[in-house]
């Protein structure tokens, strides 16, 4: 059993930015640097297949996300915690990704109810991946197709894209990652990132 709190690893950008590949290399690596992975899938996907909508109330939407977001963290370092060997936790996105779809008086009420600030929200992880999204590196590549719950036009995901990257502005280990002329590289520098600060 690890005594220790496992690594938090948050995967973030804008849409279509290479998450939902990404993740899937993950999955399939299952192990980097010694440290077995675990996943906390995207609180607002799931919350949009469970029926509730993005646009009819942001804040009632972005407080469930978060509410759902540290559950699901919770429970991933409580399975990391009860194994016998290191473990790393990748998050499909964070709680402070919220933070770039409401306003910065709506989100800091929001995580007033949870009796959180940015600071201590950021502090939940060690490393923050951020791929730049498509929609700004290769206009041509941005699709709706591969995400139920993207919705944003090429001139909304660019917008959403900077948003986000301010959301994590002040995170103090967080690493964008583009490379507009090879999606594999892209995907392999990410990965790379993560061995190094699990080694």
């Amino acid at each position: 059993m690890q005594s220790t709190r496992p690594h938090v690893i948050v995967l973030t950008g804008g849409p279509c930015a290479g998450k939902t590949t990404l993740l899937t290399r993950l999955e399939q690596l299952k192990v980097i640097a010694g440290h077995e992975l675990l996943f906390v899938p995207e609180a607002a996907t799931i919350l949009v297949s469970r029926g509730l909508v993005i646009g009819q109330d942001v804040v009632h939407f972005q407080t469930e996300t978060m509410r759902l977001q540290l559950q699901l963290e919770r429970e991933a370092i409580q399975k990391a915690q009860d194994l016998d060997h290191p473990c790393a936790i990748i998050c499909d996105r964070g709680t402070l990704d919220g933070a770039g779809y409401c306003s910065a008086q709506e989100f800091d009420a929001i995580a007033a109810e949870f009796k959180e600030e940015r600071s201590t929200l950021a502090a939940r992880y060690g490393l923050v991946i951020h791929l730049v999204s498509a929609a700004v590196e290769a206009p041509e590549a941005y699709t709706l197709d591969n995400n139920t719950a993207r919705i944003e036009t090429l001139e909304e995901a660019i917008a959403q894209e900077h948003r986000t990257l301010q959301a994590w502005a002040t995170h103090p280990n967080r690493r964008i990652i583009g490379c507009p002329n090879s999606f594999e590289k892209k995907l392999d520098d990410a990965i790379e990132c993560i061995a190094q600060f699990l080694r």
